[in-house]
């Protein structure tokens, strides 16, 4: 009996180990960062009711030049807009990005979906100072 409750357990650990990871969304800033340097490739879902916060973990750039990136994403009480702030690191230098999305009709965030716009703001190290940003969620590669 504990060979089969043994093997079993087995089976389904090598069942969950192979599922498909969570969906990662990504978005591509183009306003004050733009090209790799402010491509974002997270996980953790976008938050859809009010109240519910989801945290972001994941990675700045493309495969050839990355760093990690990490943050949360809130949908505000009224439902109108989901906040998103992201920390990430390029070279040795840090950087922030803060965007709201607010989608029409602004009822739901729901309809929040590739080709979603949000703006805010974004820096990056000593170079690169608080300024307004444009962030698109695009297909991820």
């Amino acid at each position: 009996m504990k060979l089969r409750i043994i093997m079993l357990a087995a089976a389904t650990a090598l069942l969950l180990d192979s599922a498909p990871a969570r969906a990662d969304f990504c978005i591509q800033l183009s306003q004050n960062l733009s090209g790799s340097l402010g491509f974002l490739q997270l996980r953790g879902g976008i938050p859809k009711s009010p109240g519910k916060i989801a945290v972001l973990k994941g990675r700045r750039g493309n495969l050839n030049d990355y760093g990690p990136a990490f943050g949360g994403a809130t949908v505000l009480d009224d439902a109108t807009c989901m906040s998103l702030y992201v920390h990430f690191t390029a070279d040795p230098e840090p950087g922030q990005v803060h965007l709201q999305f607010c989608p029409t009709p602004p009822a739901t965030t729901a309809s929040l979906t590739i080709g979603s716009v949000g703006t805010g703001r974004s820096t990056y190290g000593e170079t690169v100072s608080w300024a307004n940003e444009t962030g698109t969620i695009v297909a991820c590669p």
